[in-house]
């Protein structure tokens, strides 16, 4: 719901700079696992309730912003 608020609520401008900063930061030279860790760090998701890691949860994140531009 909060996903799709945010793309209701934002322009084409910050959805197309918060697609290129998420894909930037899943092409830093660090771990996946510490990815992971940040990305649990800040955000406020149970992971294992939505059945995804949080880096298949950021993918998906960034597919459905692809799609709502």
């Amino acid at each position: 719901q909060a996903l799709k608020e945010f793309i209701a609520e934002s322009s084409k401008e910050c959805l197309v700079f918060t697609i290129k900063f998420c894909e930037e930061f899943l092409n830093e030279n660090i771990s996946d696992q510490e990815k992971e860790s940040f990305i649990k760090s800040y955000t406020e998701i149970y992971f294992p309730a939505i059945d995804l890691t949080p880096l298949q949860w950021l993918k998906k994140v960034i597919t459905e912003i692809k799609e709502a531009i």
